[in-house]
């Protein structure tokens, strides 16, 4: 029951942030420019996750990444998120942030249906398989 109170608690903290991007943004396309507040964002990520993968000790994994595989993965970081975040910070920026929010709501639906063909996924038997 424990890790069920604990899911419920993640889950709420994910909505509580998700539901104030908007107002974030804003505030931020305040002060930068659109692909600037980009930049500085994805290299805090950036940055966030270094840091959390010397934490757990685990940069020793990093080595073991081929050259292609590093390839594939930055293909699949300028689709998502950096387009769809070149797409949703320029609306922030151009729009009302109850109205560009609404592209914050519908990407993972749009994220879901490219991701079929993308993944190579098809329908048997009711189940989903790869």
């Amino acid at each position: 029951m424990k890790q069920q109170r604990q899911a419920y608690l993640f889950a709420l903290l994910a909505i509580l942030c998700w539901s104030t991007i908007g107002s974030a943004f804003k505030i931020s396309l305040r002060y930068l420019d659109f692909l600037d507040l980009l930049l500085y964002s994805s290299l805090t990520a950036t940055i966030v996750l270094l840091l959390t993968i010397v934490l757990q000790r685990k940069s020793g994994l990093l080595k073991a990444i081929r050259g292609r595989e590093i390839m594939r993965s930055a293909f699949m970081g300028l689709l998502n998120p950096f387009l769809y975040y070149v797409v949703l910070l320029r609306a922030y920026e151009l729009l009302p942030a109850q109205e560009a929010g609404t592209l914050n709501y519908i990407w993972p639906l749009v994220l879901v249906l490219i991701s079929i063909p993308m993944l190579h996924q098809r329908r048997e038997g009711g189940q989903v398989s790869s």
